[in-house]
């Protein structure tokens, strides 16, 4: 942790790719402050805890050990804020998280390769069917995060040119007389392009775009036909950071995205359940 510290003084020497990486460890290890909670209901074993100081403390940290921790431990605190007071989640079971009360099991994979996509898939399901068969749940979902998958580079390079696009174009509003020059003069250039609903929707297609690519370029016919009416759903996403610098001012920028694939072989009304129980979790992103 010290080494993360250390960098976080050197700022101003670090390239953008830098910035925006080490931004982004830093809200890794701020959003799992709500584990620590007195009223907190996730029940975490230490060596869990004592998993996420594992590593090379590098920037470049997408393949360290300690990621497989880490999204165990942000998709229960998702959970947690989805559902409320009304959820006590386990990780000390074999099962990476079991929502007690609701019976639910979801067996999270963070992939550090391609190539272990359809393996870690198997062992996910198989992992849920034991869960299911010995009592602890009754459905079951397949959690990936894919953020070492995607290509980030290409992703940052994409929003820089959609931010320059906006740039010129609001600095033609700012020296215009239109009804948004003042605001964009009080504002700044770069905290209202940040605020524009349009260019937010363009960064989170962008993003959810390039996570969907990797996800679909994966699963396979045998994948999907691994799902049934107990193992429903697979959610995948990818969490990373993006910098955006304009006339000196530097600001980071979460790039977050979720998706899902649920089985279609299921009942329209248990989709729409299931669907809809997913888009909940979007509290915690």
């Amino acid at each position: 942790m010290w080494g993360y510290r250390k960098k976080l003084d050197d700022l101003e020497k670090m390239e953008e790719m830098e910035v925006a990486a080490l931004i982004g460890i830093v809200n890794k290890y701020r959003s799992i402050n709500a584990l620590f909670d007195v009223d907190s209901k996730i029940i975490v074993p230490q060596q869990k805890l004592l998993d996420l100081l594992d590593g090379g403390h590098t920037l470049a940290d997408e393949d360290e050990r300690y990621n497989d921790a880490f999204f165990e431990l942000a998709m229960a605190i998702r959970f947690a804020a989805s559902m409320g007071d009304g959820v006590e989640i386990d990780l000390s079971t074999e099962c990476d998280v079991v929502l007690c009360r609701q019976k639910i099991a979801i067996e999270c994979k963070y992939l550090h390769s391609e190539k272990k996509f359809r393996n870690e898939f198997s062992d996910a399901i198989k992992q849920l069917d034991k869960r299911i068969r010995n009592g602890q749940a009754e459905v079951g979902y397949v959690a990936y995060d894919l953020t070492n998958l995607v290509d980030k580079v290409r992703i940052f390079e994409m929003a820089r040119s959609v931010f320059d696009s906006f740039v010129a174009n609001y600095e033609r509003l700012e020296q215009s007389r239109g009804v948004f020059s003042q605001s964009i003069k009080e504002q700044g250039v770069l905290r209202s392009i940040l605020v524009n609903r349009n260019f937010q929707a363009i960064i989170s297609n962008l993003t959810s775009h390039h996570l969907e690519s990797v996800f679909y370029s994966n699963f396979k016919k045998s994948e999907m036909e691994k799902l049934d009416s107990e193992k429903v759903a697979v959610i995948f996403q990818l969490s990373h950071c993006l910098i955006f610098e304009y006339e000196n001012e530097v600001i980071p920028v979460p790039a977050r995205a979720m998706n899902y694939y649920i089985n279609d072989g299921l009942p329209e009304i248990r989709q729409v359940e299931i669907k809809k129980f997913i888009h909940s979790l979007a509290v915690g992103i």
